[in-house]
């Protein structure tokens, strides 16, 4: 490829589903549509678990008027607190390996195109 072709290549505009792409929903969406059923189920399942744990302990705690109670149902309040949040970073982080999986596809086959035309032209 010459320089006016790649000018040309990189300048193009975008179809609408690669301005979609860059979209946080875009990123939800296709990680339910992809067969993650077990990971969203963990997810899901875990946080309302901790969500229940937490509400009750929070609950517990205003409740009673033992000091060692009041310590333990604060720890609980953020012990689940704390794994809800690591459990959605680690769900977001799942969603993130599949968007980047798949452009890492896209982009190996953009690059093997690009080779063959280059050999093909060079011919």
């Amino acid at each position: 490829m010459n320089e006016n072709q790649v000018n040309q290549f990189l300048n193009q505009p975008l179809d609408a589903e690669h301005i979609r792409e860059g979209t946080y929903v875009s990123l939800i969406t296709d990680f339910y549509t992809r067969n993650n059923g077990a990971m969203i189920w963990w997810v899901w399942g875990n946080a309302l678990v901790f969500f229940i744990l937490m509400v009750a302990s929070a609950i517990l705690f205003f409740l009673t008027s033992n000091t060692q109670f009041h310590i333990l149902f604060a720890t609980l309040f953020l012990a689940s607190v704390q794994v809800i949040v690591l459990t959605k970073i680690v769900y977001f982080l799942a969603v993130l390996r599949n968007r980047t999986l798949r452009d890492l596809k896209r982009l190996e086959l953009s690059m093997a195109e690009t080779n063959e035309r280059r050999n093909a032209q060079q011919r």
